[in-house]
């Protein structure tokens, strides 16, 4: 905040001049949000719940972190999909929007369903490794595999009845990964 401001610029003076401006802002916390709180990659994936959602069954075990800039990278696509939508609107009505994008909130509803079921049902997302996370109390029959044949690792994730044709595919047969 100021930051315009101090190079001349001021967003109420160019929404009353162009009334058809999209304006983009993405910030960690929205306009709303204290600008003075520091905030990294990995604190907003924190706070977020990303950073729960990744790692291994073994929950003795921290999380792991997604890959580095993961944030922003995030909260651009939602600033993307705001921009689009705010074009369509103003292609139809003449008047443009701000779309104001909170890094923490798109890290939030990124999580998939562990939000909402924790908000709804209380029910605590479980991770899995190398699959898809549940909330659900059973894992799913997926996960990391070492090929016999070579030694290497592979990440599978299909159907119960479509992992036999998947091992034959990857070269033999798969042994489970240590958890």
């Amino acid at each position: 905040p100021g930051a315009l401001a101090a190079v001349g610029l001021d967003h109420d003076g160019f929404r009353r001049a162009r009334p058809e401006l999209i304006w983009v802002s993405v910030t960690p916390f929205g306009r709303s949000g204290d600008p003075d709180v520091p905030v990294t990659d990995l604190t907003l994936l924190a706070a977020g719940g990303m950073v729960w959602n990744c790692g291994y069954d073994d929950h003795a075990r921290p999380p792991v972190r997604p890959s580095g800039n993961h944030a922003q990278h995030t909260a651009s696509a939602f600033a993307v999909l705001g921009a689009l939508t705010a074009v369509v609107h103003r292609d139809v009505s003449g008047i443009g929007q701000h779309v104001d994008v909170s890094m923490l909130a798109a890290i939030n509803v990124s999580t998939e369903v562990s939000s909402v079921d924790w908000l709804f049902a209380r029910q605590m997302l479980q991770r899995q490794t190398g699959r898809h996370a549940s909330a659900f109390p059973t894992m799913a029959p997926h996960g990391i595999y070492r090929a016999k044949a070579d030694d290497t690792w592979v990440a599978i994730s299909c159907r119960d009845d479509d992992f036999g044709r998947l091992s034959a595919l990857v070269g033999g047969e798969l042994a489970t990964a240590p958890r």
